[in-house]
């Protein structure tokens, strides 16, 4: 008889603190928003076989039989953040929003393992100027955006893919001494340098409201 046995372990945990502070005076607001968030994943697998089992030693005695093989497995990775954003209102018709993310992660090199990426938006609503009100009973929404933005990407397809690590396992093809060898074999080449991916966006665009916005639409146009 012949048994597996195979223990899997994972962690996984994400912790967030969030911090919101507004202002509001005449025709100014503010509305400030700082977040900090770490996240970590570790995963680790043993696995064993035997062959040679009795039959009643595949309930009372795994280690009853030849070992036949053992392999272990160990990984994980951690994410770091830093995010600041601040909103800002004239008159409720000029309003600007810039926000700032710094992100890092266990996936690349010390040197590259930070990302700085920012964004900001404009936006003008027009309905609230003057020169637009006899308007209003008509359309009473109308406002310009425009944007940038950058985001980083971290997914690579493995999770430690700048450094190298020689390939080791058991041939299949040819025996030593009625034993199957140990082989191994060379690296493929990496990149040191590898870092975040940034996704950059641009963005312009403009909201319409009638008839005390019972019809509404927006339009957008972008390049990501």
């Amino acid at each position: 008889a012949k048994a597996n046995a195979t223990k899997d372990n994972s962690l996984s945990w994400i912790w967030d603190n969030i911090v919101n502070y507004t202002w509001k005076k005449s025709v100014h607001s503010i509305t400030a928003t700082g977040v900090f968030s770490a996240q970590k994943y570790q995963y680790d697998r043993l696995y064993g076989a035997s062959k040679d089992l009795s039959f009643n030693s595949l309930w009372y005695n795994l280690n009853g039989g030849a070992i036949e093989s053992l392999s272990s497995n160990f990984s994980q990775w951690t994410m770091m953040s830093y995010v600041g954003r601040i909103n800002y209102g004239l008159m409720d018709r000029y309003l600007l929003t810039a926000s700032l993310r710094y992100d890092g992660s266990s996936r690349f090199r010390s040197d590259d393992r930070w990302g700085f990426f920012p964004s900001a938006s404009l936006g003008w609503n027009i309905a609230r100027e003057e020169f637009f009100q006899p308007a209003t009973r008509i359309m009473n929404t109308l406002k310009l955006r425009a944007s940038y933005g950058s985001l980083g990407n971290q997914n690579t397809t493995a999770l430690y893919p700048t450094y190298t690590v020689m390939g080791t396992g058991t041939s299949d093809k040819w025996l030593m001494n009625g034993v199957k060898p140990n082989i191994a074999w060379a690296p493929a080449l990496v990149s040191y340098d590898l870092t975040w991916e940034k996704i950059r966006t641009w963005n312009v665009g403009i909201d319409i409201g009638l008839f005390n916005n019972r019809l509404t639409g927006s339009f957008d146009y972008f390049i990501r």
